[in-house]
């Protein structure tokens, strides 16, 4: 059984590794980034399952809803703002800011060279990142979707996005043009999570928190083919497959919650993981 940590300052609202440096030793601590309800992001040594008290990164004005990583560079989001932190100091340092005056920052995602914000307005939002790690604005599509925009994930030249209007889109990563949609991904519920990888097709299991087993998925094809796999999960309390490339369904949805899925993460050894509202967890072999 794992252990339980009490975050000061929670709830957590999200959550990333921190990725190793050129400075990390092999036998460095793996630690966590935390973004907490309590304005501030903290930091969790995951081993020993204990927050620094030194290591608090302080200055939002709301609720830390999503942290994006590139480079030495970490993104957060409070509220309206996207603030951006240079890793390489002992206590990572605020070094840009950036307000935006139309809704708040509900997802951050960074790719090529670049940071993409989704916003309460149904907006997309770019950013260059410079060689000195520098901002500069870029692409913005207004009226992404038709709400809320609940999360971004970008692969290769395309960045994907979901919302409350129930449709999943793929977009150019440097125009943010339209490439296609899916429209009612999740039978006209809203989409709350998106995640690439593991690649591959193949049947699925699943294990939920309490340890009891689940159905499995149907395959989605007899071949051997790998594909990048891009994950959705929906108020329709599914976990659905896409082949990233056509934005196609990849055979029958993994079913196992009672509730909506909030939250999604890929592991070692295809491992996904799938969270809902009512607070299960399920691990699934993809």
């Amino acid at each position: 059984m794992g252990s339980k940590v009490d975050v000061p300052g929670g709830p957590v609202f999200s959550l990333l590794s921190k990725p190793a440096t050129a400075d990390d030793t092999a036998k460095a601590e793996p630690m966590l980034f935390c973004g907490l309800a309590g304005k501030e992001i903290a930091t969790w040594q995951a081993n020993s399952c204990t927050f620094s008290d030194q290591v608090r990164l302080n200055g939002h004005t709301g609720w830390v809803r999503s942290l994006a990583t590139h480079g030495k560079y970490l993104f957060s989001c409070g509220c309206n703002y996207l603030r951006q932190w240079d890793q390489s100091y002992a206590i990572p340092k605020e070094v840009t800011s950036v307000k935006l005056f139309t809704g708040d920052i509900l997802a951050i995602t960074c790719a090529d060279k670049r940071v993409f914000t989704a916003g309460a307005d149904g907006a997309l939002r770019s950013w260059n990142i410079g060689k000195l790690g520098e901002l500069t604005a870029a692409a913005v599509r207004d009226k992404a979707h038709d709400g809320r925009v609940t999360a971004i994930v970008a692969a290769g030249s395309l960045l994907y996005s979901a919302g409350y209007d129930g449709t999943i889109k793929a977009w150019d990563v440097s125009t943010l043009k339209l490439v296609m949609e899916v429209k009612a991904a999740h039978n006209g519920e809203r989409v709350q999570a998106l995640v690439l990888g593991p690649s591959g097709v193949s049947s699925a299991s699943s294990a939920s928190a309490s340890g009891a087993p689940c159905p499995s998925a149907v395959p989605a094809t007899s071949t051997s083919s790998i594909v990048t796999v891009l994950y959705s999960g929906g108020d329709d309390k599914l976990v659905r497959r896409w082949d990233a490339r056509l934005l196609v369904s990849l055979g029958e949805p993994l079913q196992v919650h009672q509730a909506g899925v909030k939250a999604l993460a890929v592991g070692q050894n295809e491992l996904l993981v799938s969270g809902d509202a009512a607070g299960e967890v399920a691990v699934w072999t993809v």
